[in-house]
Formats: C-alpha cells, structure tokens, sequence
C-alpha cells in the first residue's frame, strides 16, 4: 500500500537530532535564492558586455545598423555564456 504523504511531511522528525524539517526548509529557500543571484548575475554580466560594446561604440566603430544589431546579439550571447560559466564553476567545482 502506497504511502500518501507530502515531502515536507516525510522530513518532519527525521533523524535522532530532529533537524529533519531545518533541512528540508533550507534547501526550497536556498533554490528560490539561486533563481534570484542567476537573475543578477545575468543582468551584471548583460551590463558588462553592453558596456564594453559601448566603448566601442566611443571609439567611433560599430555603427552601421547591421553591425550594431550584430554586437547587440553578442552581447547578449556573451552574457549568457559568461553567466553559464560561472555558475557552472561555482555550482560544480565545489568552490564557495
């Protein structure tokens, strides 16, 4: 017979310490976190890259309409890239 109860009702009381219910609430807090810092840290790095290409754009290149739609797109793929690596280096090599 199947067991019918909630994952949070599954933690409560676990362990002899009873810190069951801690862990399993520190854990959904910390996921909502991650989705916020990603979000931030894509804004930061989009910033980032937006800035460069205007300091292209000071330099007197890149504005011709195809290449300004051109650098837009890198940008924007540089900034995912860019995100992607570095919560790929956090997330997976450990380090904190």
């Amino acid at each position: 017979m199947a067991v019918i109860r909630s994952p949070l009702g599954r933690a409560r009381g676990m362990g002899s310490s009873k810190h069951g219910v801690g862990h399993f609430i520190a854990q959904r807090v910390t996921a909502v976190a991650l989705i916020f810092l990603v979000l931030w840290a894509l804004a930061s790095a989009l910033t980032l890259a937006n800035g460069i290409r205007h300091l292209v754009w000071d330099a007197g290149y890149g504005f011709k309409p195809q290449t300004a739609t051109n650098t837009a797109w890198l940008v924007i793929v540089v900034a995912i890239v860019a995100t992607a690596a570095f919560w790929g280096l956090i997330l997976f090599t450990g380090a904190s």
